[in-house]
């Protein structure tokens, strides 16, 4: 199973406006041990998916977004 984040309330309207960045402080919980540069699922808060990620778990952006729906893979500027 991928590990994936679950956004605060209130903080997915950032990616749903295709911001590509989530913030340690945005995020409610991690599922699974994502290690760095891991992608991750990004979950609004009530469980919607929103995203694909790469995760950074000691960086203040946490995550940086780079598969939203629609898209077909991760760009690998990331």
């Amino acid at each position: 199973m991928s590990a994936s984040i679950t956004l605060a309330k209130g903080r997915d309207k950032s990616v749903r406006r295709r911001h590509p960045w989530i913030f340690s402080r945005g995020i409610e919980s991690v599922k699974g041990d994502p290690q760095l540069g891991e992608t991750v699922d990004v979950l609004a808060h009530n469980g919607q998916w929103l995203a694909k990620a790469a995760y950074s778990p000691k960086s203040q952006i946490r995550a940086r977004v780079g598969l939203l729906p629609n898209k077909t893979s991760i760009k690998r500027s990331l």
